[in-house]
């Protein structure tokens, strides 16, 4: 039996959003945990098989693109060294955007891509 490697990424955490990609041998998982009224918080998983890493790199080429996983839980819009990434819920009010500054961009295109 062998093992199963994987390695986290810490994107963000400043108290009220934690952003992370988890890494495996079968793609990547964005993990955002996001503080909401009277805490509670939401805790959204994407993840993203090679094939959806591969078109993202692709669409994230361009200087502003926007890119949305086949089922609608995450959209990727960036211009430039910015980066936006709102997770959608599968009920209403659940999901949460987060705006990425040019160190965080950073960090998550290289935790997916490389």
């Amino acid at each position: 039996m062998g093992s199963r490697q994987m390695h986290i990424a810490r994107i963000r955490d400043d108290g009220q959003t934690t952003l992370m990609v988890e890494k495996s041998d079968s793609g990547r998982t964005i993990i955002c945990t996001a503080s909401i009224e009277n805490g509670i918080l939401d805790v959204l998983r994407v993840a993203l098989s090679w094939k959806s890493l591969r078109r993202l790199q692709k669409s994230a080429s361009r200087p502003v693109f926007e890119w949305e996983i086949k089922d609608g839980s995450l959209m990727v819009r960036g211009s430039g060294d910015l980066w936006t990434c709102e997770f959608r819920g599968t009920v209403p009010n659940f999901g949460a955007e987060v705006q990425l500054t040019e160190t965080e961009t950073a960090l998550l295109r290289e935790a997916l891509f490389a």
